[in-house]
């Protein structure tokens, strides 16, 4: 095949394409024998080949010596080119076959000298054999769509928008009456739909459009004349339409009348001009750069693994997001690279993006779905109402073309589903009638819409992962093409790492024909407010600190120098409870030593400030011990029934179950009103009762399962008794990391080790009591190695324990089952593990030096920001320690027989991720499968290690290693 340069301008080049036409009928043209004249015959495309470079065409009988070079034609597009004949042999056969050379085939090898021009893809009935080109308008382009088929959907888009608002459709020739009745009236509207490619409308073009209407006003008694179109009206056509009385509209003016903004609006007003964010809001950073894929194509998160993050924007693309920023050239130079600590050629991660811009930069890329990740009070909802305000205002004047709808899901709870809880929200909260679910969805398919879930861990504190998994299927189903979507979640909300992976990395992929996969997210998190933010925040409370008359020094000084209270400060949320309560006990605290402040202390001293006031407003038939209580009683008992509300029908019961001697109606009712109005619980609109933020359930939690221990164990009688007592407490439901934190708090200001009293009922409690005990236990200072070893767990059903902040130093601990634990900025240092479980473990901003692994499993395990320095991982028993235990006894054996079968030191399946790896031994272990993702490793040994399968990914740093005998080493290995 070659391409040949013609020095004449034919009337008409047939044009190709590579449209797949077997079993269609072609056309192919001749000059048979020598003929001055040129034949047709017509032929039928029987297939292509497996290359596609080739075409066999069939009844071809009359396709003789002539044809060859001929055009093969199909509704006058050129699918190729015919090239051969096949002569008939002694028996007749053969000779109704000929082939041609696919058009593919050209433009495989000749794409620079080729102009291509996309064949429209359908629609209606034409959907797939349309075969016009695109037309040039960007709407239609868009689309993939011709002008006529573009037509065609415009009309039926706009037949679709007025259905959606109940209206009857009656069709008449080139236009249609939309017939609504409201009440006892009736309405009529004329409507003509005008497609134009690009060309002012014109007199003329109406003037047909309005004889129509004149001969169905005896049928129908028009209201009103409505032209909708893509195209403006000249001067001449302006006057005619105004002197007609007709209006003249877009398809996208009546999209924006499927709804009405306005009460929207306000409702996101009164959050965002509220006196905390108008005042104090603080714009958060988050910690990852927008995914991209390497080569600009489509991205496959098969190819690259589960924690694929992507490249990173290059410089030039880092300018663009940042030019309202001041940045000099040299910022963008000076220390982009470090090839020393990262390797010749990798781009550091040395600069913070505002989280506002990552998702402005998330709209606008492929991407379809976001999930931001935050803890508790880090100002996920803050954002949301910040970001989804500022949008909507940049839509409604123009500027932008996405819509952002805001959906608290903590709501979810007393609907069934999420169209019900977007009614709930929309009709009956903010009074918009024309709401309906139909129209919604109609919106979504024809505008860009961003869907901001808020609180997907605000549902309820449920751990079936069914549940879950439904709830994020549910959102997912509101999502048209065009559709964004974005979720926030806190990070501790899933049970392990492995249930996070299933719900939002491994739900997107079909595996079965027919089967719905959910949408594929993007990963951010929002960082720690810097010392700037925190400067920041600071100062916009001046006038209050001088008020109070504490300096801005004092208070920094203060907040650097209380333990934990720097690192509380890092979170929005919490700085603003220090704002609210520290001044106040500095005041009161002057001349004395500075006590100790932690986040419970700012929690009681927030509510007993609300507690105080309501006492000043004289209302004594509350005492404010039972106020306190009530909370206290009511967290608990929502905490147990994994639900985050209390319908305003169970709130009399709920009184009438905890305080007996509250029996008048009239006094349930002042109760209910009283504690309703507390600044720290509300009742939404439709009567559902809830704490105004998670963490004051988790509080008051804290408090309830301390009060009840310290009865447990203050009460006289038998120890046995005590012990029971303290498991009922314990063994209502597992306590998350968040409560257990707020006991080790309130904890830690007593002068009794409650905890320890607990120990020693320690068998009476059952598995579920134990890991809670273990939980709280972690969190308040004791060496969990020392623990472990005074009091063996010999049970494997204690799985998925919370050892988050704890302190393992020493020790050995031999036969413990830490199956999917999680060990959060956890400390061990120096302790030795033998023959202990930690199938599923992650491992997340912990610290591990000179830990020492014998036979222990780490299958599917998770080290996420972790650091371990001179560990070492080994099955095989150190000789001391064969010297010291010699062989199991037979009770030992049944202890430690869940791990006996797992031969070598198993790793497989694990995640590594931005963790870094110095001084460490891994002997005679298995890492296949394993995902490295931004890894240093360096000065460590590697002997007998399986690498087979592993994935590395971004930043990868390995140096100074040992690697003795292993198998699959990976090429960035040897760097």
């Amino acid at each position: 095949m070659a391409v040949l340069v013609a020095n004449i301008e034919p009337a008409y080049y047939y044009p190709m394409c590579n449209q797949d036409v077997t079993g269609c009928n072609a056309e192919c043209y001749g000059f048979p024998n020598m003929s001055q004249a040129c034949v047709k015959a017509t032929v039928l495309v029987e297939h292509f080949s497996d290359n596609e470079n080739r075409i066999q065409l069939t009844q071809a009988n009359t396709v003789t010596l002539g044809f060859s070079g001929g055009p093969l034609l199909y509704n006058g597009i050129a699918i190729g080119i015919v090239s051969s004949i096949t002569k008939a042999d002694i028996f007749g056969r053969m000779n109704e076959i000929a082939f041609a050379i696919s058009s593919k085939l050209a433009m495989k090898l000749f794409p620079q000298n080729i102009s291509k021009l996309e064949l429209c893809v359908g629609y209606g009935e034409n959907e797939k054999k349309c075969v016009n080109y695109v037309a040039t308008m960007d709407a239609a382009k868009a689309l993939g769509l011709c002008e006529r088929c573009f037509a065609q959907k415009y009309a039926d888009d706009v037949k679709a928008l007025y259905k959606a608002q109940n209206y009857s459709i009656h069709e008449i020739e080139d236009f249609f009456v939309a017939e609504l009745k409201y009440g006892a009236s009736t309405y009529y509207e004329a409507v003509f739909v005008l497609v134009k490619a690009g060309d002012t409308m014109k007199q003329e073009e109406l003037y047909r459009f309005q004889h129509q209407v004149r001969d169905v006003t005896v049928r129908y008694n028009i209201t009103r004349t409505v032209i909708v179109t893509n195209a403006q009206p000249d001067r001449d056509c302006s006057e005619f339409i105004k002197t007609e009385n007709m209006m003249v509209k877009t398809k996208d003016e009546l999209l924006r009348g499927l709804f009405d903004y306005e009460p929207y609006r306000k409702d996101l007003m009164q959050h965002v001009y509220s006196n905390q964010l108008s005042d104090h809001y603080i714009e958060v950073y988050g910690t990852a750069e927008l995914p991209k894929d390497r080569d600009g194509g489509t991205f496959d998160q098969d190819s690259y693994g589960d924690d694929y993050e992507g490249d990173c924007y290059l410089f030039a693309e880092k300018k663009e997001l940042y030019k309202d920023y001041d940045f000099c050239e040299e910022d963008w130079e000076r220390d982009d690279y470090d090839e020393q600590e990262y390797g010749e050629g990798s781009l550091r991660k040395n600069y913070e993006l505002y989280l506002k811009d990552y998702v402005n930069a998330f709209l606008e890329s492929r991407h379809r779905a976001l999930l931001i990740l935050g803890d508790y009070g880090s100002g996920k909802t803050s954002f949301c109402y910040t970001y989804t305000l500022a949008l909507l205002e940049l839509f409604l004047q123009g500027k932008s073309t996405f819509l952002p709808l805001l959906i608290k899901l903590r709501g979810y709870n007393k609907a069934v589903g999420i169209g019900q809880l977007l009614t709930d929200y929309f009709v009956n909260d903010l009074g918009i009638t024309n709401f309906s679910m139909g129209a919604f969805r109609l919106l979504l398919k024809n505008i860009d819409a961003v869907l901001i879930f808020d609180g997907y861990d605000e549902v309820a504190k449920k751990v079936d992962f069914d549940i879950k998994y439904e709830v994020l299927r549910d959102i997912c189903s509101l999502a048209e093409s065009r559709t964004k979507v974005i979720v926030t979640c806190r990070p501790n909300y899933f049970q392990n790492a492995s249930e996070f992976q299933e719900i939002f990395k491994d739900s997107h992929f079909q595996y079965e024909p027919g089967d719905n996969p959910l949408l594929e997210f993007i990963e951010n998190s929002i960082a720690d407010l810097n010392e700037e933010q925190i400067d920041a925040y600071i100062d916009s409370y001046q006038s209050g600190l001088a008020e109070s008359g504490i300096s801005k020094e004092k208070l920094i000084h203060t907040i650097a120098n209380t333990h934990d209270l720097s690192d509380l400060a890092k979170r929005p949320f919490l700085l603003y409870m220090i704002m609210s309560t520290l001044p106040n006990i500095l005041k009161e605290t002057k001349g004395k030593k500075d006590a100790k402040i932690n986040a419970s202390k700012l929690y009681q001293v927030y509510t007993e400030n609300w507690l105080r006031r309501e006492d000043r407003k004289n209302k004594t038939l509350i005492k404010r011990a039972d106020k306190e209580l009530f909370c206290k009683e009511l967290a608990f008992e929502l905490y147990i029934s994994n639900s985050m509300a209390l319908s305003y029908r169970e709130l009399p019961n709920t009184i009438k179950r905890h305080f007996q001697h509250v029996d008048r109606e009239e006094d349930i009712d002042y109760f209910s009103h009283d504690i309703q109005s507390c600044s720290f619980l509300t009742s939404d609109r439709s009567g559902e009762f809830k704490f105004i933020h998670k963490s004051f359930m988790e509080y008051f939690v804290a408090c309830q399962v301390v009060s009840k221990l310290d009865e447990c164990f203050s009460r006289r009688g038998r120890k046995v008794k005590k012990g029971k007592g303290a498991d009922e407490v314990l063994n209502s439901t597992r306590l998350s990391m968040e409560v257990c934190l707020f006991i080790s708090d309130i904890l830690s200001s007593w002068k009794r080790d409650l905890v320890s009293e607990a120990i020693e009922f320690l068998d009476c409690f059952n598995d579920t009591a134990i890991a809670n005990l273990l939980s709280i236990l972690s969190k308040t200072g004791h060496n969990m190695a020392t623990f472990f070893v005074l009091h063996p767990i010999r049970t494997v059903s204690l799985d998925h324990v919370d050892y988050g902040n704890a302190e393992f130093a020493g020790g050995e601990i031999r036969g413990m089952s830490f199956r999917d634990a999680q060990f959060y900025s956890t400390s061990l240092r120096g302790t030795i593990f033998v023959d202990c479980n930690f199938q599923g473990a992650s491992f997340y901003k912990s610290t591990l030096e000179d830990v020492k692994f014998y036979n222990c499993q780490f299958i599917s395990s998770k080290w996420r920001e972790s650091k371990l320095v001179g560990c070492e991982f080994n099955p095989a028993y150190p000789d001391e320690y064969v010297e010291e235990y010699g062989h199991y006894a037979d009770d030992q054996k049944s202890e430690v027989a869940f791990i006996s079968q797992y031969d070598p030191f198993c790793f497989e399946t694990s995640i590594w991720y931005r963790t870094e790896i110095e001084g460490c031994s891994f002997s005679n272990c298995s890492m296949v499968d394993n995902s490295m993702n931004d890894m240093k490793i360096y000065n460590s040994t590697f002997q007998d290690v399986d690498f087979s399968g592993i994935h590395i990914r971004g930043y990868f740093v390995c140096s100074n290693n040992q690697m003795h005998e292993v198998l699959g080493e990976p090429y960035e290995f040897g760097w």
